[in-house]
């Protein structure tokens, strides 16, 4: 992205990006996340679900560990969970649990199934 504009220090001494920048595509994203947030410490951070979200979701988490899923973990503050994948099992067996606490899941909820859980 060679058009991107210089970030601009104010006279406060803080720098910020300049208005109408586009979005970094998700390649320079990954690759210059750290020079971002050293500018916008907020960069990549998805904003907190909403309460009635996040209710709904930790009762969705209680009706999992209810249904087979003794270690399934509560939400992120983004309202995703986050699962290691010897915890989710088999995709039949996700899918049973899911089937059955699927009145108590917001809609746009979000699983995350990675190795480490993270």
């Amino acid at each position: 992205m060679p058009n991107i504009p210089d970030p601009v220090m104010g006279i406060n001494g803080h720098v910020t990006i300049p208005g109408g920048t586009p979005t970094p595509t998700p390649v320079v994203a990954s690759a210059c996340a750290r020079q971002i947030r050293a500018v916008d410490p907020t960069f990549g951070q998805q904003p907190a679900a909403p309460a009635p979200d996040m209710r709904a979701l930790v009762a969705a988490a209680d009706c999992m560990r209810a249904h087979g899923y003794p270690s399934w973990p509560d939400p992120n503050p983004q309202g995703v969970f986050h699962v290691k994948s010897a915890v989710a099992g088999s995709q039949a067996r996700m899918s049973r649990a899911v089937y059955a606490c699927r009145s108590l899941f917001p809609n746009g909820w979000s699983l995350d199934i990675t190795p480490s859980g993270q």
